[in-house]
């Protein structure tokens, strides 16, 4: 399977090997410091919308 254009979302050691096959890890800003390091981006905590303020810079919607 090919990685190219993939995404990964995490905020756990879990997470870590994910970020490893996709091309951009994006963690969580309640993320585990680990994670964060590893992270091409770091968003805001998922409790302050992190996940919804992220896809929109990412997938930007055009009206």
């Amino acid at each position: 399977m090919d990685c190219q254009d993939t995404y990964a979302f995490g905020d756990g050691i879990n997470d870590l090997e994910m970020f490893d096959y996709c091309e951009v890890g994006v963690a969580m800003g309640n993320a585990v410091e680990l994670l964060k390091q590893k992270a091409d981006l770091v968003c805001r905590s998922i409790t302050d919308q992190g996940l919804e303020r992220i896809l929109k810079i990412l997938f930007p919607q055009e009206d």
